[in-house]
């Protein structure tokens, strides 16, 4: 991640999402390519600004819910809770992805927000809902888009070895 690069993103970065076919444009005939990933080539992808909308959507109803609920999250919270979530998400489903062992980081998150929220039980367990189960639930769509692509990649190959 680099400054460039982020700009260049932004500036292709397509808003309407509606008019997106999800096709990818690589070379197939590159050698270097993954078998898994070249099959998927074949079919359409959903595309970025769609995760983008859903975490902007998601984000806006979690400040909703914290501070019409009287959770005692301040917002400040619930953004260091996402942070360790997207960093968490980064090394632990890279660590699954590669080794299959998952890693709970459930109580290690319980004792950030509770010395970040000293006295406040029920916003360690809102920190800890933001967290810990942000990153269970995209270790469990990370694991299903491998079935996903593997379910694929043995229609088109017949009994393949693959995955």
């Amino acid at each position: 991640m680099t400054l460039s690069s982020i700009k260049q993103t932004w500036a292709n970065f397509d808003w309407k999402v509606w008019q997106a076919d999800g096709m990818r444009e690589q070379d197939i005939d590159n050698k270097e390519i993954d078998p898994h990933y070249k099959q998927m080539l074949k079919y359409p992808d959903a595309p970025d600004s769609w995760y983008f909308l859903v975490f902007l959507l998601s984000f806006i109803v979690a400040l909703v819910v914290i501070y019409k609920s009287d959770s005692t999250l301040p917002w400040w919270g619930f953004i260091i809770s996402l942070l360790l979530a997207t960093i968490s998400i980064l090394f632990f489903g890279a660590l699954f992805a590669i080794t299959g062992l998952g890693f709970i980081i459930q109580p290690f998150v319980q004792m950030i927000g509770g010395y970040l929220h000293r006295g406040l039980p029920v916003a360690n367990m809102y920190f800890v809902l933001y967290s810990y189960n942000t990153v269970t639930q995209a270790q469990l769509l990370l694991r299903d888009l491998k079935i996903a692509q593997c379910a694929h990649v043995s229609i088109v190959f017949k009994d393949s070895n693959l995955c």
